[in-house]
């Protein structure tokens, strides 16, 4: 059976993507990831097991070329402005109403253009591959699974929904309410839908009115913990992942004045608010920065450390009913979990007796649980445990799942 699985990005960091390609190519079906192709990519290339293919996405290229060519021209006009005042910003080097207006607008507009360029291109390519059985990878891609799946012989939908799409940001309503309509009107057209963890899947049956999509836990390889050396005296507390907004970083690294003096606070990762951690973190010996490592070292570079942090905010609801994919990561690294206090990351951690929960927005409870996780009896403790759940939370026990889900639809 040949298998295309679409998804936007361009595949290199998708682990679940790639995880579900690789597991449907060792069961003998013909497999095909389609993604978009980015700087430093190529346009095929050949896996263990499945191949992947990256179209161009050129109208979106160009659109977002040209509003970067904008606004840097705008940033260099506004660094002019406060060097003629001496390097005292005046009200000129504020944004103008007129510049918040182009940005807003240029946001909408590139991000419509990528939408609507990724399903055009991606059905058209698509199509031409004569696939079986089409899997988009979440909303954004759904449309070019339905135009691919739909137009005649026995072909299927499948739609794996990583995330609650119409939740995942500060969208406007009107936004919010074309994809909840687009979800609502597409995601009956699939011959299965599955998601990330039973609280998404029962969100979905929720507001759909459709069966309970089926649960493939994002959890990766049992990985077999080398005896690793301590990097030092200190007990090193991680957060590895994109260093963004609406992660509770903020008040993270502002947890590091109450930490216990044997705790060094680890960042690993790159992102938009990196500037802003580093100057909150300045005055603070205890709380480090590191660059990203490989996707196939995370977990290597993980079980280096004592604990693994995840702090994240409920300040929309696909943030709420997260799981993220760091959580299995520090499992198998086996390393015990702090994270904020959300359902499923409540479920694992205290159903598992790994780690503790905290109040992602006071620094103080961060530190404090941060505290009693990582004093030498409890954490022998914990680690303990973890070991045993890395045998439950681990791809070898999702993976029957995934296979179940295109067996059914190869025996339609």
């Amino acid at each position: 059976m040949r298998i295309c699985l679409m998804v936007s990005n361009d595949v290199i960091t998708d682990s679940r993507v790639l995880r579900h390609a690789r597991s449907l190519g060792r069961k003998g079906h013909d497999v095909i990831v389609l993604g978009s192709r980015s700087e430093g990519t190529i346009s095929e290339e050949r896996r263990e097991h499945f191949r992947i293919i990256r179209v161009r996405l050129k109208a979106y290229e160009k659109l977002q070329s040209l509003a970067d060519g904008i606004k840097e021209r705008h940033a260099r006009s506004r660094e002019l402005r406060r060097g003629a005042a001496d390097g005292v910003a005046s009200a000129t080097s504020s944004p103008s109403f007129l510049r918040l207006l182009f940005r807003k607008s240029s946001d909408i507009a590139i991000f419509v253009s990528q939408l609507l360029d990724t399903n055009l291109t991606m059905s058209e390519e698509a199509r031409r591959l004569d696939a079986d059985v089409y899997a988009s990878n979440n909303l954004d891609v759904l449309p070019a699974g339905v135009i691919a799946s739909g137009r005649g012989g026995n072909r299927f939908l499948v739609y794996d929904a990583h995330e609650l799409w119409t939740d995942m940001s500060a969208q406007t309503l009107r936004f919010r309410a074309f994809f909840y309509s687009l979800e609502n009107t597409l995601i009956r057209k699939a011959h299965a839908v599955m998601t990330v963890n039973e609280f998404i899947a029962l969100e979905l049956a929720r507001r759909y009115r459709i069966p309970t999509p089926e649960v493939v836990y994002n959890c990766p390889e049992r990985f077999s913990i080398p005896v690793i050396p301590k990097r030092g005296a200190r007990i090193i507390a991680l957060y590895h992942g994109m260093l963004s907004s609406d992660r509770g970083l903020e008040n993270l690294v502002l947890s590091s004045k109450y930490l216990e003096r044997d705790v060094l606070l680890l960042m690993r990762g790159v992102g938009e608010i990196e500037t802003r951690l580093r100057d909150l973190a300045s005055h603070r010996e205890n709380c480090q920065f590191e660059d990203p490592v490989p996707q196939d070292e995370v977990i290597m570079k993980a079980a280096e450390a004592d604990i693994g942090i995840i702090p994240y905010l409920p300040t929309y609801w696909n943030n709420y009913l997260c799981s993220p994919n760091k959580l299995f990561e520090y499992v198998q690294a086996g390393i015990p979990v702090v994270a904020s206090d959300l359902p499923f990351l409540r479920k694992v951690i205290l159903g598992e007796d790994i780690g503790l929960t905290f109040d992602p927005y006071d620094p103080k409870d961060i530190a404090s649980t941060i505290n009693k996780v990582t004093r030498e009896q409890e954490l022998t403790r914990l680690k303990q445990n973890v070991r045993k759940a890395a045998e439950k939370w681990c791809w070898e026990k999702e993976e029957p799942k995934l296979l179940q889900i295109y067996d059914r639809l190869e025996k339609h």
